[in-house]
């Protein structure tokens, strides 16, 4: 279970770590071995151009969803994550986590994009939650977020 709720003096340079992750996002130098159910009609698998809003802020980046079912910023060492087919026709689930330094604080957080979403051709919008967690596993800031992508190519890759 995921403890909600930000630590007093981190919050801020926790979601300044989300900034820096989704404006990073562009293959990483690492990926989560995918699980199961990554075949099906929802084929997510490309790089695409994301948006994503969360209260008060909105940044561009982008990632890669391999059609083996990994997931990767693109350019983002170190980033790694999965996508599955959900029980929707066209939906799945996705989560990319990465280290992200954060200078202010003078440590490194990990943020990770944990999102439910629905593919329409070669575009797909999604919600759920951004976590910010320290090197230790200490949730930071839980910051809901809903994402829109555009594919823009089909050859993913994520190391």
């Amino acid at each position: 279970m995921r403890r909600t709720g930000t630590r007093r003096g981190l919050a801020a340079p926790a979601l300044l770590a989300l900034a820096a992750l989704t404006t990073a996002l562009l293959p990483g130098t690492a990926a989560a071995a995918a699980p199961e159910g990554h075949r099906g009609a929802a084929r997510p698998a490309g790089v695409w151009d994301i948006w994503l809003e969360r209260p008060g802020h909105a940044y561009g980046g982008t990632f890669a969803l391999t059609a083996s079912g990994r997931a990767c910023g693109v350019g983002q060492p170190g980033s790694e994550g999965f996508w599955v087919r959900t029980g929707a026709k066209k939906g799945f689930h996705y989560e990319i986590s990465a280290p992200i330094p954060d200078e202010q604080a003078g440590t490194t957080v990990v943020v990770t994009l944990d999102q439910e979403a629905t593919l329409s051709g070669n575009t797909f919008a999604g919600s759920g939650t951004s976590y910010v967690h320290t090197q230790d596993g200490q949730l930071v800031a839980a910051v809901p977020a809903k994402i829109t992508g555009v594919r823009t190519g089909v050859k993913a890759k994520c190391p």
